[in-house]
C-alpha cells in the first residue's frame, strides 16, 4: 500500500542560502545520462546539479535536486509521470518524510523505515527553464548511524533518464558505506 503526501519542508529550519552552502560540502554525483534521439540532436539536454545533503537534526537531512534546461511540464499524478518523476531507492533504515512545496511522493506506510522505491513527482506544471525539488529524508529512531550514497532515478517527460546520488552520513561513520542501489547493474 502507498501514501500520498505532499508537504512543506521545514522552511524556519533551513534556509535556501543554508541549503546551497552547505550544498558545496556534499559530494554529488552523476552517474548516467540517458536522453532521447530527439532531444539528444537538439543539444538541449536538461542539466541535473544535485546539492546536499543538509542535516536538519541528527536523524534529518534534506536533499536536493537542482533541474535546469527544462521544457515546459505537464503536472504529474501517482502512477502517471507526465513531468518529472524521482524513484528514490532508500536503503533500509531511511524514509522520505517530506518534500518542497509542488511536489508530492509515495511510500511504504506500514513499515516507513523499511527501504525501497520512494517516488517524488512534480504536482503542478513546470515553466520552461529552471526549478529544484527538496526531499527530507529520516533515519529510522532505532538507528544511531547510517552511511551510504543515496540514489534516484530521475526521469523527465519519458524522453529523459539520468540516476543521480548524492553521499550522506547520519552520526558517526562506523566504516561501512551502503552502496548506491539505483546505480546501474545494481536494480537486478
Amino acid at each position: 500500500m502507498t501514501e500520498h503526501r505532499e508537504s512543506d519542508i521545514r522552511s524556519r529550519s533551513l534556509s535556501r542560502r543554508g541549503l546551497l552552502t552547505a550544498g558545496a560540502w556534499g559530494v554529488p554525483v552523476v552517474a548516467l545520462a540517458v536522453a532521447s534521439p530527439a532531444a539528444a540532436a537538439s543539444g538541449s539536454d536538461p542539466v541535473l546539479t544535485p546539492y546536499g545533503p543538509v542535516e536538519v537534526d541528527s536523524h534529518t537531512q534534506v536533499f536536493g535536486l537542482s533541474l535546469s534546461n527544462l521544457p515546459g511540464l505537464p503536472p504529474s499524478e501517482e502512477g502517471q509521470y507526465d513531468g518529472v518523476m524521482l524513484d528514490f531507492c532508500l536503503p533500509e533504515g531511511l524514509a522520505v518524510l517530506a518534500v518542497s512545496p509542488g511536489w508530492a511522493f509515495a511510500g511504504a506506510v506500514d513499515n516507513v523505515y523499511e527501504g525501497g522505491d520512494c517516488y517524488v513527482w512534480n504536482t503542478g506544471a513546470i515553466e520552461a527553464g529552471t526549478t529544484s525539488v527538496e526531499v527530507t529524508v529520516g533515519l529510522d529512531p532505532a538507528l544511531e548511524s547510517l552511511e551510504g550514497i543515496l540514489g534516484a532515478d530521475c526521469s523527465i517527460a519519458y524522453d529523459y533518464l539520468s540516476i543521480v546520488s548524492w553521499n550522506y552520513l547520519y552520526g558517526t561513520s562506523s566504516g561501512i558505506v551502503l552502496p548506491n542501489c539505483a546505480a546501474p547493474n545494481a536494480r537486478g
